[in-house]
């Protein structure tokens, strides 16, 4: 013991100093031949609501729960995590030499959702028309990064919306068809059933069956409040037709500019109608999340 003593007071400064650094830097790390496991960093990952260029802005407030969908370079589902907006979770998949993360978030029990793909649920058919559910606040994104698991990197997952909303204000509907009652109905069709594995909208017919109501300040002008749909970046063509007692009395698939009517992904979609004895009217304004126009006077 005395003789140990001896050498280490012998020895340099500086090797006693870079002797110690290196052990105080293995207990640190907490690195050891028995557990290699303790040295590596692994990769996380946390989704935002910071939109890539050409996306509509998104309202972190408007995010909720955000589930992760974990895929190998083989599109193999490894695993699903669920998380909040902002929170990191780490990707521990060895196995792996790439992943792709899908998340979405804000699904509900409307939405039918497997491995990241969002399907609208089907309700009924009305008049032959397929009704569907009308989805949640639906987000979505998507990242791939390479599985390096001693980088430690923590990638963030741009969130973007996958819906549209829409809302409808008619004036002079019972005087166009002539009756006292209140016996009318709307239906919105559109193109798309759902979102699918890379966030594309998935194609095929769906309706929207829409209850409205007529205005107490207001008795001639009938409102439908804002609901989603699916649609996309784009723009997706939207019909709208009018029933009363379960007859068809209008279509209507453009403005009276002869534009097509269009939703699209993040933005709300105004329609609003006039009836009158010598003038109709229909225009369209896309406005900006939960930002609804009084009614246009034409």
């Amino acid at each position: 013991m005395p003789k140990i003593h001896i050498e280490l007071i012998n020895m340099q400064p500086q090797v006693l100093n870079r002797a110690y650094f290196i052990m105080l830097l293995w207990v640190l790390l907490g690195c050891t031949k028995e557990n290699l496991n303790d040295c590596v960093r692994l990769p996380g990952i946390r989704a935002v609501a910071v939109p890539p260029s050409g996306y509509e802005p998104v309202n972190s407030q408007d995010i909720g729960a955000v589930v992760f969908y974990v895929f190998d370079q083989d599109e193999k589902l490894l695993d699903t995590l669920s998380a909040a907006l902002n929170e990191t979770v780490l990707l521990d998949y060895p196995q792996a030499e790439r992943l792709r993360v899908v998340g979405l978030a804000n699904a509900n029990n409307g939405d039918l959702v497997a491995d990241g793909v969002l399907t609208l649920q089907y309700l009924r058919n009305y008049l032959s028309m397929p009704i569907y559910e009308a989805p949640s606040d639906a987000f979505w994104g998507e990242v791939s990064i390479l599985n390096k698991r001693r980088a430690g990197a923590i990638i963030s997952l741009p969130l973007v919306r996958v819906v549209s909303s829409v809302s409808v204000k008619i004036r002079g509907l019972k005087e166009y068809r002539q009756v006292d009652d209140e016996d009318f109905s709307l239906v919105l069709s559109a193109g798309y059933q759902g979102v699918a594995f890379h966030g594309l909208p998935v194609e095929g017919l769906a309706g929207y069956l829409l209850a409205g109501t007529f205005v107490s300040q207001n008795p001639s002008q009938y409102n439908v409040s804002a609901f989603r749909i699916i649609s996309s970046i784009q723009g997706s063509p939207v019909v709208l037709k009018i029933y009363h007692k379960d007859v068809l009395i209008d279509s209507i698939s453009a403005d009276s500019s002869g534009h097509p009517l269009m939703a699209y992904n993040g933005k709300l979609l105004e329609i609003q109608i006039s009836y009158t004895a010598s003038l109709f009217i229909v225009i369209q304004m896309h406005s900006e999340w939960d930002q609804e126009n009084y009614w246009k006077e034409f």
